[in-house]
């Protein structure tokens, strides 16, 4: 007699009892936790990153002047220099940036503004891209071209200064697109506008309209580095866990420092720890549901070992019996993928923002390869050794579950 071996697996799956289908709500519980937990760790994880981890101000270091000889003075373009070789030695990486000021500069007899030259390491802060030679970068105007007047400043014999004419300079003028934002450290009091240009343009400037700059080969000569002004200077650090070790090496060299999160190094010691902490925790969780689930599975095997025995007393091989749980175990892990792969695209629809697609497919792939090792636990490791026991041992009733 022949026997419908989906109906028979149909029949056994039925027999299979409420501990069973306990651990089964418990591990499917599990999994949504599990999920949940990891789109809220991916959620933080996201808001860190945003808001210190790729946060330019954060990496920023504003350089306000220098405690040097017992007083305080003004920072000048040889700092720059310094500063670097300060940043090499430490294997610290990232770049300095000066801004340099002409001062006294007017549009129209009417507006006073300040004409600032950004060096190549400064450009960033100004403009997306490199900033061109004989353009203004300025948002404060609107106009295509801009005239700005330069006094020509005169020092008398007694060292008073002077300015009685000036001269106009015409240049194309760009919005100011900055790749990096250092308006955190802006003077909201500032009653001045901003014109920049590029360190090229403004060195031009210095040489074509001040004799005391005629033969300079940069603004970095030392003969003219206290000459000119230095509007200000920022030093970009790459590595965020770097920024408070560049602040102390700086202001051990005498370097006045502003930045605005002086102890991430602590905050990103312990979100790593907090890290490794919830993987853990995780993972603990992750292991103890399975094992759950594993015996939970193996024990309604075991309360079906005289259904085994019976059915290899009809005449089922042993290909058959395996085949008939297989089937069973097979639509259990099949079920659990379903509602795990559910819960997945709700929580991820409803908690995350954005990456949801990536996240999503992550996930599943994950809970995917969970529930494909244990089944292989389950059937080829447990269900193949029960079926290949002798008759009297599989009609043997146990109690065990019962």
């Amino acid at each position: 007699m022949k026997y419908n071996d989906k109906y028979v697996s149909k029949l056994i799956l039925r027999k299979s009892g409420s501990y069973l289908k306990l651990s089964l709500i418990i591990f499917v519980i599990m999994i949504a936790l599990l999920c949940f937990s990891l789109l809220f760790y991916f959620n933080y994880s996201n808001d860190v990153k945003k808001n210190y981890t790729e946060n330019d101000i954060v990496h920023i270091l504003s350089l306000e002047g220098k405690y040097a000889d017992n007083s305080y003075r003004n920072l000048n373009s040889i700092d720059k220099e310094e500063i670097e070789k300060i940043m090499d030695t430490k294997d610290i990486q990232g770049t300095v940036g000066f801004l340099y000021s002409i001062n006294g500069a007017t549009i129209n007899d009417e507006y006073a503004v300040n004409l600032i030259g950004a060096d190549r390491d400064a450009e960033d802060y100004i403009s997306l891209e490199k900033m061109e030679s004989d353009t203004f970068y300025t948002n404060d105007f609107k106009e295509e071209e801009l005239e700005i007047d330069i006094p020509l400043i005169e020092v008398d014999n007694e060292g008073n200064v002077s300015s009685n004419d000036s001269n106009r300079i015409t240049y194309p003028r760009k919005d100011v697109i900055a790749k990096k934002s250092i308006d955190y450290f802006s003077d909201d009091f500032e009653e001045l506008y901003e014109v920049y240009v590029n360190e090229d343009t403004f060195s031009n400037i210095l040489k074509k309209y001040y004799d005391e700059y005629n033969e300079m080969d940069s603004i970095y000569d030392a003969e003219v580095a206290d000459k000119i002004t230095v509007y200000s200077a920022y030093v970009y650090v790459d590595d965020l866990y770097q920024v408070d070790l560049a602040a102390e090496k700086l202001a051990k060299a005498g370097y006045d420092i502003n930045y605005t999160f002086s102890a991430f190094d602590a905050m990103g010691s312990s979100l790593q720890k907090n890290g490794v902490l919830f993987f853990l925790m995780i993972a603990v969780l992750l292991i103890v549901a399975s094992i759950n689930l594993v015996l939970s599975l193996i024990a309604y095997v075991d309360m079906s070992r005289k259904d085994m025995g019976i059915m290899k007393f009809m005449g089922f091989s042993e290909k058959r019996l395996r085949a008939v749980y297989r089937r069973n175990i097979n639509k259990i892990f099949a079920g659990l993928w379903l509602v795990a792969g559910i819960c997945i695209v709700l929580l991820t629809v409803l908690m995350m923002d954005s990456q949801r697609i990536s996240i999503i497919i992550l996930m599943i792939i994950g809970v995917s390869i969970l529930l494909g090792i244990l089944d292989f636990i389950v059937n080829e490791c447990y269900v193949r050794k029960v079926v290949k026991k002798e008759l009297l041992f599989l009609i043997k009733e146990t109690k065990q579950f019962e």
